[in-house]
């Protein structure tokens, strides 16, 4: 096997795709498998439920070869150059029968190769059901804002998924939970064909990793699904991740029940988000960032309290429009606030409130739904969708 590679491309890949790699009690080992067909070298990397692979020009000699993935990020630091030019450096990879030799502008390294044939993927395309072709950007973008609701405590395995199925206007809808708060983004155009599919979310989320360093965002991106599997192609990329038979609940009367709300207004998503940032560098340990909506001067503003009485740490105003409801002081999590703002983009946002029930605060943008609980005044929070006191 050899192979003349963009180092830098390669070192970058190596990296976002070594979690990928199976751990070492598995039998298939902790490794990367290099493999060289025509012109095209492809890396794989696979575990019980994620298999990536990544195509690279630069194919000179068919063959393949297996590495441990810290042994190859070595060993392309030793070689690569340091300054100006290492993004344009060039390493040579050639492989005999129990050695890796890489050649590059800094040293020649040789590393073990290790006896293992690489994951088999000639059943990924199996009664494939076609889910929505968008660009790879559309498609990162969502799990972007998606992802960081899902739950991460694995004694609770439902939550820590990432929820595909279709709304009833048959948008293909992603959805995620932690108990505390939903994000839900819509992607691409209704489709009839049905879907209701539950993703593990931490190998959704290294999936991401790896999409995002191996495709351009404008690359048109293909998800499919079969039985067990949800596959993402591009034309350098294969990724499939498993599926998991239970996941979610319907999650639906949430949204109904934010529909509901009495007080509504605009703000700029991206600027909330800054502020509540802002709140969040300056409020103590567990401390809430408390908003008050004023809708006579059509004003919101973002306040950390001040100890024992004392002034408030921070009082920013931000412009608010289309004010409809009464005035109100409610409190947020900062860290589920920044990441609920953030998730809605920087245009406008329309954001619900009810004053007068315990319902959680509703943020909507273009394609992105979220809710997250709120604290009013006198201190009592949202419930959770299990009936258990959200986190304030």
């Amino acid at each position: 096997m050899k192979a003349d590679l963009n180092l830098d491309q390669v070192l970058r890949l190596a990296r976002v795709l070594k979690p990928a790699t199976a751990p070492a009690w598995h039998g298939a080992g902790h490794l990367l498998h290099l493999h060289v067909m025509g012109d095209r070298l492809t890396i794989t990397a696979a575990n019980l439920e994620l298999t990536a692979q990544v195509h690279l020009p630069g194919g000179l000699s068919d063959g393949n070869v297996a590495v441990v993935p810290q042994e190859l990020i070595a060993a392309l630091k030793a070689v690569a150059p340091t300054g100006r030019g290492r993004n344009r450096a060039r390493v040579s990879v050639h492989a005999d029968l129990d050695r890796l030799h890489l050649d590059g502008p800094a040293a020649s390294v040789t590393v073990d190769a290790q006896d293992s044939a690489p994951p088999d993927p000639s059943g990924l395309g199996d009664e494939e059901l076609g889910i929505v072709q968008v660009p790879a950007g559309t498609w990162l973008a969502a799990l972007r804002a998606t992802l960081p609701a899902a739950g991460t405590n694995q004694t609770l395995p439902r939550l820590c998924t990432l929820h595909l199925h279709r709304d009833r206007g048959a948008c293909l809808l992603a959805e995620a939970t932690d108990r505390y708060r939903i994000h839900r983004v819509r992607i691409g155009q209704p489709d009839p064909a049905p879907v209701d599919l539950h993703l593990p979310a931490d190998q959704t989320s290294i999936a991401a990793k790896i999409l995002t360093a191996a495709a351009h965002p404008a690359d048109p991106l293909q998800l499919t699904a079969t039985a067990d599997r949800v596959t993402w192609r591009t034309a350098t990329t294969m990724l499939a991740v498993s599926t998991i038979p239970d996941g979610l609940p319907d999650l639906e009367h949430f949204f109904e029940r934010a529909a509901e709300a009495d007080l509504h207004f605009s703000i700029d998503a991206g600027a909330m988000a800054q502020a509540c940032t802002r709140a969040d560098a300056v409020a103590e340990r567990s401390q809430p960032v408390r908003l008050q909506v004023t809708p006579t001067s059509r004003t919101l503003t973002v306040t950390v309290d001040g100890a024992h009485g004392a002034p408030p740490r921070l009082a920013l105003d931000l412009p608010i429009g289309d004010v409809r409801g009464p005035a109100a002081t409610l409190a947020l999590n900062p860290t589920l606030a920044i990441e609920l703002f953030t998730a809605a983009g920087d245009g406008s946002a329309q954001v619900g409130v009810h004053t007068n029930r315990y319902a959680p605060i509703s943020v909507q943008a273009e394609g992105f739904h979220g809710l997250i609980p709120i604290r009013t005044t006198d201190d009592r929070t949202t419930d959770n969708h299990q009936g258990e006191p959200a986190q304030g």
